[in-house]
């Protein structure tokens, strides 16, 4: 048995990379499901668009302890039984990442607390993935998702620090481009999963105008406060406000500044990294077109799904070519 042990640096780093490869793959697909169950309860592809967007009053109202358990942890539509199996799946392959790590010289060239970080969100989301039942309170719905795209995110600079050998120095200016470009990715995509919590998708119909939906909004000025929750009429639906305007036009904004930066760094980056380069341009402006597609078009559930993948790939995109890039000493 003894035998099958892997001995030599490379032997062990190796078994570790395909363990980050299986995290990273799975964390992929669970954030991919998420986004889907999370839209699909939302209201979006229903028959009575858009009059069902935001009924949620039948996935929040548990009598008791057990009924929240069951709709949380143990739910029985398709896609949330692969949600679970995959989480499952998900536990096991970190556990099997951090094990490896600990093997003689399997993170040589690595950070060696990332595969103890990956656990650590792991474990923040379990705690909380049994509120996603609290869809009245948007907070919950963004830390959920903002812990897939941390799970995600270190998972994949864990794998570039294992396997990314091509890199490139780049003028200091370049890659504090590229850094701003990553962090206001990162700002945009909590953005963009503050007006799915806040159900303010349909806020602004028009691309240079914002006429709601007959229906859509109610009288108020309403809040952007992180902590609010949203109030239901008597037929469980979400009673929508004019900070869901806001909110949508935010987003916006920021989509506007984001992807100007992105494509600034990524046509500034190709005489450095040309294949990441390219790479960045083409999904900056396919995850533009995906945007305007879904206001132009009422948020068709496919569209909002690619945005949703557009947008972990981009992060992807973007942590690949800051790691490229090396100041210039």
């Amino acid at each position: 048995m003894m035998r099958n042990e892997p001995h030599s640096p490379e032997q062990y780093q190796k078994r570790l990379t395909h363990y980050v490869m299986i995290v990273l793959v799975a964390t992929l697909i669970i954030n991919c499901l998420s986004a889907y169950i999370r839209h699909v309860e939302a209201g979006l592809g229903c028959e009575n668009w858009p009059g069902c967007y935001g009924e949620i009053g039948q996935f929040i109202s548990p009598s008791d302890e057990a009924e929240i358990a069951q709709k949380a942890l143990a739910p029985t539509e398709t896609a949330k039984q692969m949600h679970r199996t995959i989480a499952t799946l998900l536990v096991i392959g970190v556990l099997l990442l951090v094990n490896q790590s600990r093997k003689p010289t399997a993170m040589a060239g690595a950070s060696r607390h990332l595969p103890y970080l990956l656990l650590a969100v792991l474990l923040l989301l379990s705690v909380i993935g049994p509120a996603s039942y609290l869809k009245t309170m948007p907070a919950i719905a963004v830390v959920n998702l903002a812990g897939g795209l941390a799970l995600l995110a270190i998972c994949w600079w864990l794998w570039l620090q294992l396997n990314c050998k091509n890199r490139t120095e780049a003028p200091t200016w370049l890659k504090r481009l590229t850094l701003a470009g990553w962090l206001l990715l990162i700002f945009q995509i909590l953005l963009g999963s503050w007006v799915s919590a806040n159900y303010a998708g349909l806020a602004c119909s028009e691309l240079f105008t914002c006429n709601p939906p007959t229906g859509y909004t109610s009288e108020g000025s309403g809040s952007f406060w992180y902590f609010r929750q949203l109030a239901l009429d008597s037929e469980g639906r979400i009673l929508f406000d004019n900070s869901a305007i806001h909110i949508h036009l935010i987003h916006r904004a920021g989509a506007i500044l984001s992807s100007l930066i992105l494509l600034i760094g990524a046509l500034s980056s190709l005489q450095y990294q040309q294949k990441t380069a390219i790479c960045l341009t083409v999904l900056v402006l396919f995850q533009c077109a995906l945007g305007a597609s879904g206001v132009l078009l009422s948020l068709p559930i496919m569209v909002v799904m690619a945005h949703n993948l557009i947008a972990a790939l981009l992060l992807m995109a973007v942590m690949a070519l800051n790691y490229q890039l090396v100041q210039a000493k």
